[in-house]
């Protein structure tokens, strides 16, 4: 390689960068040095070859000191052996800063002063050495610094410049936005008994008398409303829908029920545009009279998400990341949203027409792409083959009396045999489907609860998780005074773990070769920008799968941080500390 080195920059060797006479420069450079004090003043074993790289800032026409200013960290290759350099101080002749040889991931510092001449350096190595001057000359296209037999082959210097970087937001992974709220979008009208019945501590007894009036007076028309939340800010023009359906056992229960509201505004934050519709409620306690509530749910929430659906441009929602996700009766309804078809239908609900039957303008198909549920059930496992790509997340508490957990009848302490309302309002609303079998029987049929659900997923290939909490009953996410519980986060956190599988199936995740490797490993075939920033180091190397990075062992903060977006317009970011 040849250089005119007129006061410009030219290679990646300190020679070139550094000469300002043309000489001619190989990428094997001999060094060889001489110390004019005696050796027994300077043990060589004890300074570091590191230091000998210093000559090479001196030319004909003596240093750069300007290019010392622009570069403040450089990168240098002795024998197969990395050292970082740092110039922190460069003031007239005098050059001062720090050393750190790369063979561990926090290394020790070295520091250095040097007193700069036309030909040498008068370098300063505390606890090593003092004022030892090193002299070089350019011979043969080679620098030559003779003294004491040793021979250094093999240097490489270049500018350690800190890669620009670019923050990007943890999309879908982490809170990263504020939340702005729309209320109350009417998303279709339907005859019912009612749409909103909030929450409280009271039995179920006393909740289901207080509206028997109304169940007695029959169904009318009412509109059914919606909030929709959205992250502030997120400039994203293809967003994941969530839709988070209440619970309540198909008679009471609202959008704006407290663990409802912390959820939807928690997942907006994420990134996701998050819906939490009401639904019709209520129902005589008869056979017929429940399975229709339930089918009215199912109904409701279909025209809820087809409403969106159709609404995609205005809210930038990406049909293809569709998700589900309820409590108790709204983990039924999210199931039957997500896997019942009109001929999955059982034959007590037929004459209330389609599940599409609402908001018949929205004429969208609704695909899936994960569910959570969330103490929930279906009527028949085989309802999975409809869409058997979804994947399914479930909580469930093994004790549960209200949804199974297994194969077992729903609600047996409300309807079933010795219920809080079975036999005295069985006398208000006589059925014209009661037999002589089983109470439970004549109300409601038996359901399969998560462990199936899991089960069935798990033996046809679905990407299924059960939480199954020993000993637990139902309502895993409140307490006996319906406040939030500390098993409410577990499960937030759960679900927006699973659904970020679901739209990146191979997140970069960063690993640790070993404890004190320099090396870190990653995949990034996914990814189509990507940034890193270290905190108190330098990024040394970046290949297509991993990264090398030294920290200085005397700052006292050690990170890094990666961030970029992937191939589908996902942002990303990532932050170790040590």
């Amino acid at each position: 390689m040849r250089s005119s080195c007129d006061g410009q920059c030219c290679g990646v060797f300190f020679l070139s960068i550094f000469a300002t006479c043309k000489i001619e420069i190989h990428k094997e450079l001999q060094l060889e040095y001489m110390m004019p004090l005696s050796i027994d003043r300077f043990n060589m074993r004890k300074i570091p070859y590191l230091f000998v790289i210093l000559i090479l800032f001196v030319s004909c026409n003596g240093v750069d000191m300007e290019q010392l200013r622009q570069h403040a960290t450089y990168l240098a290759e002795i024998d197969g052996a990395q050292w970082v350099v740092c110039f922190d101080d460069v003031s007239g002749d005098q050059v001062s800063g720090r050393a750190y040889k790369a063979d561990k991931l926090v290394a020790d510092k070295h520091p250095f002063t040097a007193r700069v001449g036309k030909r040498s350096f008068v370098i300063s190595v505390p606890g090593v050495a003092e004022n030892v001057t090193v002299r070089a000359k350019v011979k043969g296209g080679r620098i030559v610094c003779k003294g004491n037999g040793n021979l250094v082959k093999n240097i490489e210097i270049r500018s350690l410049d800190t890669p620009p970087y670019k923050s990007f937001r943890a999309q879908y992974d982490a809170p990263a936005y504020k939340v702005k709220v729309k209320k109350d979008v009417t998303y279709a009208r339907a005859e019912g008994y009612w749409s909103s019945y909030p929450d409280t501590d009271e039995g179920f007894a006393r909740i289901y008398a207080r509206r028997v009036p109304e169940l007695m007076s029959g169904p009318e028309t009412i509109e059914l409303k919606m909030d929709i939340y959205e992250p502030e800010g997120d400039k994203s023009t293809r967003r994941p829908l969530m839709v988070l359906i209440h619970g309540g056992a198909f008679y009471n229960g609202d959008k704006q029920d407290e663990p409802i509201v912390k959820w939807c505004r928690h997942y907006a934050s994420l990134g996701y545009v998050v819906v939490s519709p009401n639904y019709r409620m209520g129902f005589k306690p008869n056979h017929e009279s429940i399975d229709k509530a339930g089918y009215r749910a199912t109904q409701d929430v279909h025209a809820a998400v087809r409403y969106m659906l159709h609404h995609a441009s205005e809210y930038r929602i990406n049909p293809d990341w569709l998700f589900l996700g309820g409590s108790s009766a709204g983990a039924i309804t999210a199931l039957n949203v997500t896997f019942m078809r009109d001929k999955d239908r059982p034959g007590t609900v037929l004459d209330e027409g389609p599940i599409s039957k609402l908001a018949t303008a929205y004429k969208e198909k609704i695909k899936v792409r994960g569910v959570a549920n969330m103490w929930g059930a279906v009527t028949d496992t085989l309802i999975l083959a409809n869409s058997p790509t979804t994947a399914i997340i479930s909580f469930h508490g093994d004790a549960d009396n209200i949804v199974p957990y297994g194969h077992d009848y729903p609600f047996k302490n409300i309807v079933g045999p010795g219920g809080e309302i079975a036999k005295s309002l069985r006398k208000l609303f006589p059925s014209n489907d009661q037999k002589s079998g089983k109470a439970q029987d004549e109300l409601i049929a038996k359901m399969y609860g998560s462990q199936c659900i899991d089960q069935y997923a798990r033996n046809h290939g679905m990407r299924s998780r059960l939480f199954t909490i020993r000993g637990a009953g139902h309502s895993l996410h409140v307490d006996e005074h319906r406040k939030i519980s500390s098993y409410f986060y577990t499960i937030q956190d759960s679900v927006a773990c699973f659904f970020y599988r679901e739209l990146v199936p191979q997140p970069v995740s960063l690993r640790h070769v070993s404890k004190n490797s320099m090396t870190y490993t990653f995949d990034k075939s996914q990814v189509s920008e990507i940034y890193w920033q270290v905190k108190g180091g330098v990024l040394l190397e970046e290949s297509a799968d991993e990264i090398r990075v030294i920290f200085f062992g005397d700052e006292k903060k050690h990170g890094l941080m990666v961030s970029g977006k992937y191939k589908n317009g996902i942002e990303f970011k990532q932050s170790i500390n040590l």
